[in-house]
């Protein structure tokens, strides 16, 4: 129970920090033509992801939760060469000044052989390893609403 309670506010600081919402304009560092921020809720999940909206297997970010099971899922899905399939990696998500890391492994991806960082606990930067991603601003927020309201861990 005190894992389950420190992953829920590890995920809270992630959802604070990735939630911050900063002016920006369509020449937006770190954003990737044909990708958006959505927050959805399907068949009781919820999920908040900067991807294509027109292919759910085109995506950088994910962060699903589960309320009835009260698991969350947390996927940085680009590519961490060198690494090792269940090898430790920390993911730390920031802010400005504000930053919080959660645990997190690699998995791979049998279609694309990707090695990318997946944590199961709890102008936004994704760190994983030695591996910095950027994320943009526009329409995080919003969609980061939506997936709050399916997302009732408590």
């Amino acid at each position: 129970m005190a894992q389950r309670g420190a992953r829920r506010i590890g995920l809270g600081a992630a959802f604070c920090l990735v939630a911050a919402a900063f002016p920006a304009d369509a020449a937006e560092p770190g954003a990737i033509e044909g990708y958006e921020w959505q927050g959805v809720v399907r068949d009781g999940t919820a999920s908040f992801v900067y991807g294509s909206p027109e292919t759910p297997e085109d995506l950088e970010f994910w962060l699903t939760c589960e309320p009835k099971t009260k698991d969350t899922e947390l996927t940085v899905y680009v590519d961490n060469t060198g690494t090792k399939v269940g090898q430790a990696m920390p993911i730390e998500i920031s802010v400005g000044s504000a930053k919080t890391t959660v645990k997190g492994k690699i998995a791979t991806d049998e279609m694309t052989g990707f090695y990318h960082a997946v944590a199961t606990e709890g102008h936004s930067t994704i760190k994983t390893g030695k591996l910095t991603t950027l994320l943009p601003e526009k329409g995080r927020a919003e969609a980061l609403s939506e997936f709050a309201k399916g997302c009732t861990l408590d």
